[in-house]
């Protein structure tokens, strides 16, 4: 096939692969939402897909965040989209073409005769959609990222993106660091401010050195830590599909993973000993909740009945609360 030539703009702000898909840039929340759906319920089908990282494609998904707008799509989407539509998806990728299709998964698979046609660009991980092709060589497709030995073409098209464009005067050029400026840049821009974020984000999550120098200075420098917590509780606050997308995370880190389990509920049992309004808050919470949810409730009672039948400790102990209930019930009756 030969090679891309023209291209049509795709914004760049971490959806660009699910805005590429959709052509209708506006719905790439909806082509993220099936792709994503669509690894979760055929998990053990993609496995062989996964990066060498991960375990599972559910670690892949809380991982990187891939529910998240603004995140970067990877080549675990991609096949995935390819399979979900039973559509071939062909990416032009360092002068080659590298093929994605459902065939891939099963060979019995029937493909649609139309096929989505992409461009992506390393440098700053963006896609496009091809619009032409020039004549200049034909190349075979691949399943593979890094093909050896492929002869390099410059593109007829180069990608630029367009970002606010600040006057400095001599003096701010001179004293300002390249990180200053873009830091004016990232309040300003909010085009700039999604893709340098999601180039972060994937950076951190891709880059062992970059997630251990971040992770030491978490644990190092009390400043920054406080810094960083203070923005996610903010964010927690206003930002409901972040909250939602944690919460959800959390759920099922805590469903999938023994460790965090555990870790959790020894964290919950010691603020409960240690922290009076913690405690006070979650009793009120749970006497609410108890009054007002009848499933929880009935739960809670089943598991109540089974604890006691078959833990003695909290056996004797509910047996003692109760004779101690019952002495003050009586002494508060006997007139004074």
């Amino acid at each position: 096939m030969p090679p891309s030539s023209a291209t049509k703009s795709i914004t760049g702000d971490g959806n660009c692969l699910f805005r590429a898909i959709s052509n209708r840039q506006e719905f790439f929340g909806n082509v993220r939402k099936a792709i994503v759906d669509h690894l979760i319920r055929n998990a053990e089908m993609f496995k062989s897909f996964l990066q060498p990282r991960f375990k599972t494609v559910v670690e892949h998904i809380q991982t990187l965040q891939m529910k998240e707008n603004n995140v970067w799509g990877t080549e675990l989407e991609i096949i995935a989209c390819a399979d979900l539509l039973k559509t071939d998806i062909y990416t032009f990728h360092n002068g080659s073409w590298i093929r994605y299709s459902s065939s891939q998964l099963c060979s019995k698979n029937k493909i649609n005769v139309q096929a989505i046609y992409l461009q992506h660009q390393t440098g700053i991980n963006h896609y496009e959609v091809v619009t032409a092709v020039t004549q200049k060589s034909r190349y075979q497709n691949r399943m593979q990222s890094s093909p050896v030995g492929r002869e390099k073409y410059k593109f007829d098209r180069k990608y630029e993106v367009p970002t606010l464009k600040m006057n400095y005067s001599d003096d701010e050029s001179k004293v300002l660091s390249k990180a200053e400026k873009e830091g004016k840049i990232y309040s300003k821009d909010e085009e700039f401010k999604a893709r340098k974020t999601s180039t972060l984000k994937r950076k951190y999550w891709e880059d062992e050195g970059t997630r251990l120098k971040k992770i030491k200075k978490y644990e190092e420098d009390q400043i920054y830590r406080d810094n960083l917590i203070q923005a996610g509780i903010k964010k927690y606050r206003e930002d409901k599909d972040y909250r939602d997308a944690l919460k959800e995370s959390g759920i099922q880190k805590y469903e999938n993973y023994a460790d965090y389990r555990g870790n959790l509920i020894q964290s919950g049992i010691q603020k409960y000993q240690e922290d009076k309004d913690y405690r006070d808050n979650l009793i009120q919470s749970g006497i609410q909740k108890y009054q007002e949810d009848k499933d929880y409730r009935d739960n809670l009672i089943q598991c109540g009945i089974l604890k006691y039948r078959e833990n003695d400790k909290y056996r004797d102990k509910l047996k003692q609360a109760s004779i101690y209930k019952m002495k003050i019930n009586i002494l508060q009756k006997i007139p004074q």
